[in-house]
């Protein structure tokens, strides 16, 4: 289930998407605290390791935030990659993000932001997302309002609203 973040804070939910043909597409959904679509991106790219294909939707969410997310009080980043989530949480609570982390370069913007939490989620919960990154095999995209995206996505996101958790 989908569940806002706190007053003032901002989710975004990533996903990577990985085919046999190295085919891979990212999916990244940023929520409100209103839980209102901010905007839907995806990006598709060639790749043959599930777990850097995860990682490249982290780091796309860097060519997606606007000011409003340097605004915001905080930045919950939701994810299914359990090891991802972990390996990231070590490094950035530990603050050995440059000294152990190979990808310190393309994910230091995450430190430009006010706060951060890395959360794991199960892929139940992060169906919009799940869309996004399948359907990013095909096509790179950017929604940037409710009434852009496909019909399949709008009825995914009601969905995930029907069954939003208040904090």
């Amino acid at each position: 289930m989908v569940s806002p973040p706190p007053p003032g804070w901002l989710k975004i939910n990533i996903d990577g998407a990985l085919l046999p043909s190295r085919q891979a597409g990212v999916g990244i959904v940023a929520r409100d605290s209103s839980g209102t679509v901010l905007f839907a991106a995806g990006r598709s790219l060639l790749q043959w390791d599930p777990g850097r294909t995860e990682m490249a939707a982290l780091a796309a969410i860097r060519d997606y935030l606007t000011v409003d997310c340097f605004d915001a009080s905080g930045v919950i980043i939701e994810g299914d990659c359990l090891n991802l989530i972990k390996y990231c949480q070590c490094c950035f609570d530990s603050r050995l993000w440059d000294a152990h982390f190979p990808d310190a370069a393309v994910l230091g913007f995450l430190f430009e932001l006010p706060r951060v939490l890395l959360r794991h989620v199960p892929r139940a919960a992060n169906r919009a997302v799940v869309f996004c990154s399948r359907h990013a095999i095909s096509c790179t995209f950017l929604w940037t309002c409710f009434e852009d995206f496909l019909p399949v996505l709008s009825d995914v996101v009601q969905r995930d609203r029907a069954n939003i958790l208040v904090f």
